[in-house]
């Protein structure tokens, strides 16, 4: 209570201008003076103020404690409540790989190690169908996996989920291989193929048939939806649109858009084993692919539009010599890509080529790595790439930050050889 309202009642003054001073007057025109009127009680006023001041003393003390309560821990604002928001949903990024049994992640900038997951599937994954190793996403704030034939999801901050998708009774003869994230890293498309193998005992159902396809799942709904088309490869160039391969002979690129459930064909191109190498620029205009043929028996790096016209060709090598380019980070004309050459194997032959990643840059090669594989950037200027790949004996492999400017490499982890991890597929 606050003291200001609890003021005590003035005491009678002593003044002459008292309307009740006669009554304790002698009336000097009678023998009897007139009976006094009863004074108030000295106890009962001192009682009062006694109880006005426990009152005072009690609200002081309770003002007290707030105040020392207040002191003790920071107050409340607004300002306040909007940092620790911001704090909470502060999400750092991070490249996630794994080897044959463990999903692990690691800052890039700290260079701190995690173990993510146990028990993990990767590999090389099936072409066409996407990966079993872990695809991380293009802000690097979440990673994909398979594990025990179904897929997961990681994101930073969050615990570990088993994304929906369709299940049946028995997993045997099930695959599921994750293909891409959106640009906006909200969506990934995985497909579901069944295989019986060499098993006498299984039967291809109709459920089988029905399941068998690729899908499109929502981090914003939840939800996994089957889409209806048929791929070889398949990539999402940006939010909405899924861009894939239909046909064999003459490959023909193809767009299927989620929302407005348009098919549309882009392109028509002869193709050959390896098969398509083709992405997009991250606005989805643009797409670079090397052009392997083999009746002309060489390969050549193309940048065109996404329908394939304005073709222009940025390299040309021999047969399978140039492979897998993609775009640096924000640009359509800026790229990197990887040069095969044969080398002789430690037992005389050939057959055990060497790999090694070149950028190019406002025109200008440069060689940045050896053995290696590019993954995908962490900005416009920084390259991350998995070093250490060679087909003649098994090598240690290491994580690695390139830096484009000066092409200085920071090493962020080293493992066997069984280590997997990808950005782009």
């Amino acid at each position: 209570m606050h003291p200001d309202k609890n003021i005590p009642p003035r005491k009678p003054t002593n003044d002459n201008t008292s309307v009740d001073e006669t009554s304790n007057l002698i009336d000097e025109n009678q023998s009897q003076p007139i009976a006094p009127i009863p004074k108030k009680s000295k106890w009962k006023s001192k009682k009062l103020w006694i109880i006005i001041i426990l009152i005072l003393l009690a609200g002081s003390s309770v003002s007290a404690y707030y105040i020392l309560k207040q002191k003790a821990a920071p107050s409340v604002t607004s300002s306040n409540v909007q940092k620790v928001k911001k704090t909470s949903t502060t999400q750092i990024k991070n490249i996630y790989f794994a080897d044959s049994e463990k999903l692990y992640s690691v800052n890039p900038d700290t260079k701190k190690l995690n173990i993510v997951d146990s028990n993990v599937s990767s590999g090389s994954g099936s072409i066409g169908l996407g990966t079993t190793s872990p695809l991380n996403s293009p802000n690097l704030y979440r990673v994909a996996y398979t594990k025990k034939e179904d897929i997961y999801l990681k994101e930073d901050g969050k615990k570990i989920k088993k994304i929906d998708q369709p299940t049946t009774e028995e997993n045997a003869g099930y695959y599921k291989y994750i293909s891409a994230w959106s640009s906006d890293s909200e969506n990934l498309t995985y497909s579901i193929s069944f295989d019986c193998g060499m098993n006498p005992d299984c039967d291809y159902k109709d459920e089988d048939k029905n399941l068998t396809g690729i899908y499109w799942y929502s981090l914003n709904t939840g939800e996994s939806t089957k889409l209806p088309i048929k791929t070889s490869e398949m990539w999402v160039p940006n939010t909405t649109k899924v861009a894939y391969f239909s046909g064999e002979d003459n490959v023909i690129l193809r767009t299927y858009d989620v929302v407005s459930k348009e098919d549309k064909q882009l392109t028509s191109i002869d193709w050959s084993n390896p098969g398509p190498q083709l992405t997009f620029s991250d606005d989805g205009n643009k797409i670079i692919y090397a052009d392997i043929a083999t009746d002309s028996n060489k390969s050549q790096i193309i940048i065109a539009n996404q329908d394939n016209t304005g073709k222009k060709n940025q390299k040309s090598g021999a047969y399978s010599e140039l492979q897998f380019p993609l775009f640096i980070k924000d640009s359509s004309d800026n790229f990197v890509y990887i040069k095969s050459e044969d080398k002789v194997c430690p037992d005389g032959g050939g057959g055990c080529p060497i790999s090694y990643i070149y950028s190019v840059i406002d025109g200008k090669s440069t060689k940045i790595a050896t053995s290696a594989q590019a993954m995908g950037f962490l900005s416009d200027t920084q390259l991350i790439a998995l070093t250490g790949y060679a087909y003649s004996k098994p090598v240690k492999k290491t994580l690695s930050i390139i830096n484009l400017k000066d092409n200085s490499t920071t090493n962020l982890y080293t493992g066997g050889d069984q280590m997997y991890a990808e950005m782009y597929h």
